[in-house]
């Protein structure tokens, strides 16, 4: 399904909201399609995720090797995961580094400020 057909498919409110989470407005989408213009790869990926795959991002932008960034993230390792403790004792250590940085540079502001 081309993009220009799932936007006619949709109700006129359904596709404000449809442009919105794209990023983008509506009249944009309609000139961008109507000109011809190629829409840049985050809008594409948007797309395609608001549409629920109707419109991939291969037929909008075919310049795009589209298949070897799928292939890639597919077989990329799960790194989010992270035992809980070991995230808190560095989340802990950062915050504490920050809190350091903090006060003292709101000592040296201050002085100067008097």
């Amino acid at each position: 399904m081309t993009l220009l057909d799932f936007i006619n498919s949709i109700s006129v409110e359904d596709q404000k909201q449809f442009a919105l989470k794209c990023g983008t407005t509506i009249g944009y989408m309609r000139k961008a399609i109507s000109k011809g213009q190629l829409f840049n790869a985050k809008v594409c990926i948007e797309i395609e995720k608001n549409s629920n795959g109707a419109v991939t991002c291969e037929e909008m932008r075919s310049d795009i090797d589209w298949s070897f960034l799928r292939k890639e993230s597919a077989n990329k390792p799960c790194t989010a995961i992270i035992p809980i403790e070991r995230r808190t004792h560095e989340r802990r250590q950062q915050d504490r580094r920050v809190g350091y940085r903090r006060k003292k540079y709101r000592r040296v502001f201050d002085r100067r400020q008097s």
